[in-house]
């Protein structure tokens, strides 16, 4: 910079620098970088929720996730795409749960009849001692057992925030009683801006901890007593063998049962996973191969093995970190499998994607884990609160036998559910075969997120490459399987398109590989990407019209066997 212009690429350096330097942790850095780009993300947030509050309230949430997902920045150039994805992520998943609060309710916004003493809405003991006297005068007739409940639970409550010093109350009375903007609350407080956001985490998180804290004291108590188990591991899982982790950690979750052995290429294939593809249209995010409704969808491919399973946590991703209450439920939860002697699948663990738990010690109460990252001790408080902050837990309570080829239907029924786009799919993603023209448009319109494409290609060559496989496996065992030859013909025409499918995913994957993601800004590669995606598209079409095809020859046989 000379003579007062603007030299516009040392000022892009010393953006890079700051990104580089907050990626180690710099805080000073990452507050550079929020003041410079603070505007720009309110911006995006009150485009998309339109209430200027709970836009505040949204940038504050994803400045503070910003923070704490920087290590996972590859590009230090790519940092405002990056944060305006995470603020949109934000904004969608408030919104998705009702508005500002979600589920976080302020005191002064209750509605308070009969308030003829003076009470002050924004004062914490005040709005306590009301709700007490309420509890004794307004509900007489009462079950005296849930009467003590809830001045049990109002109780709780002033225990939980005396971890709290003078200043942090004051600033959490702020926040949730008085509904200050950040803004507000650092004038008031005499605070910056920046101090606020990591100070209001800090709070939050130190309030969770002491309400989990009362929360399993009692229940290990209770569990002491009973002679139950204080500590229990099993032998270590060793997940993987293939991108799909949920996949991976089943494989190792069965192994713990009695019943039939299933392969990966099984497993791949009669849970539909071999199928699946889904998108996030704007960006092709990473988030897209595990965006789908996973309660519904594990449900219906773990029965096509004759798997019963418990679930615990969020039905899909929603970025939302579990309550003590689903902490506890979740805890519960692991006691019972791993008692029974079976790990339990988990998501969020230590990085977003599907692990094992598969241990407890309720002394030092700490879980044994395993995901493709690490296998390490894993705190009860800690749980479900990895990279993502989302819990989902998946217990196998009971098996059963199924005749393979009514496997086979439920498998090809999933796949041309979701393959014509008949799923229900996660709001903000698009699946099936139509996923390969949103993919393509990304290309076109130059928005695609290195680090996420290349991710989703490579799972998705990967499960194209199973899909051949398992179709092949039919194939060739169509004769002792008693199917007739125009089915096994099918399977085999199918398994044809499916290769055609993996084969240019797999050049995609070569051209964009991961981690490092390659450059799909150059225009060489985005049109040989669209070359590939059509292919693929094209293949798969054709692939589920002869499963369709097939899946109505199954059925009409009368006589699945």
């Amino acid at each position: 910079m000379c003579n007062g212009e603007w030299d516009g690429n040392t000022a892009g350096n010393r953006e890079e620098d700051w990104v580089r330097r907050a990626r180690s942790g710099d805080r000073e850095a990452f507050g550079e970088l929020v003041r410079l780009h603070r505007a720009r993300a309110f911006g995006w947030a009150r485009s998309m929720a339109g209430d200027p509050h709970l836009a505040e309230d949204v940038v504050q949430d994803a400045l503070m996730r910003a923070f704490l997902r920087m290590g996972t920045l590859l590009d230090e150039s790519r940092f405002v795409p990056w944060l305006k994805k995470i603020v949109h992520n934000e904004a969608r998943m408030k919104l998705r749960r009702g508005g500002p609060h979600g589920r976080e309710h302020p005191f002064s916004g209750m509605k308070i009849e009969g308030n003829t003493h003076g009470l002050d809405p924004s004062d914490l003991e005040d709005v306590i001692n009301w709700l007490s006297l309420r509890r004794d005068r307004d509900e007489p007739g009462m079950d005296p057992e849930v009467a003590i409940l809830q001045r049990e639970n109002l109780e709780m409550i002033r225990v939980v925030l005396r971890c709290l010093n003078r200043r942090e109350r004051a600033l959490f009375e702020a926040y949730f009683f008085k509904q200050l903007s950040p803004g507000e609350i650092a004038e008031l407080l005499s605070m910056s801006r920046g101090h606020v956001y990591t100070s209001l985490h800090r709070v939050k998180e130190k309030v969770r901890r002491e309400g989990f804290r009362l929360e399993i004291r009692p229940y290990l108590q209770i569990r002491k007593e009973q002679g139950l188990m204080s500590k229990k591991r099993l032998h270590p899982p060793q997940p993987g063998g293939s991108w799909n982790s949920f996949v991976g950690a089943l494989r190792e979750a069965l192994g713990y049962t009695e019943g039939k052995s299933y392969s990966l290429i099984d497993l791949m294939g009669y849970t539909g996973q071999a199928f699946r593809i889904q998108v996030h249209p704007e960006d092709v995010d990473v988030a897209g191969p595990t965006a789908y409704l996973w309660k519904r969808v594990m449900e219906k491919g773990l029965a096509n093995i004759g798997v019963q399973m418990g679930y615990c946590g969020s039905e899909i991703p929603n970025y939302e970190p579990p309550s003590a209450q689903e902490t506890m439920d979740a805890i519960r939860m692991i006691h019972r499998s791993v008692d029974r002697g079976v790990p339990v699948i988990g998501w969020d663990l230590f990085i977003s994607e599907f692990g094992l738990i598969y241990g407890y010690d309720d002394e030092k109460e700490v879980l044994d884990a395993v995901d493709l990252e690490a296998r390490r001790g894993l705190p009860y408080d800690r749980l479900g609160r990895g990279k993502l902050k989302e819990l989902a837990l998946v217990t196998i309570d009971s098996r059963e036998r199924v005749e393979p080829k009514a496997a086979l239907r439920g498998a090809l029924q999933m796949a041309l559910e979701h393959g014509e786009g008949k799923e229900p799919a996660m709001p903000g993603y698009v699946q099936g075969t139509a996923a390969y023209a949103s993919w393509a448009e990304a290309f076109k319109s130059g928005s695609v997120d290195p680090f996420g494409n290349a991710y989703n290609a490579a799972v998705y060559s990967d499960a194209r490459q199973f899909a051949t496989h398992f179709l092949l496996m039919w194939s060739s065992t169509c004769p002792e399987r008693q199917a007739n030859p125009q089915e096994q013909l099918l399977l085999a025409r199918a398994a044809a398109c499916y290769a055609q499918v993996g084969e240019a995913l797999t050049e995609l994957r070569t051209l964009f590989p991961f981690p490092s993601g390659g450059d799909p800004a150059d225009p060489g590669k985005a049109q040989a990407a669209v070359k590939l995606l059509e292919k693929a598209k094209e293949a798969e079409t054709e692939g589920l019209h002869l499963l369709e095809e097939l899946s109505g020859n199954l059925v009409e046989e009368g006589n699945i066997k």
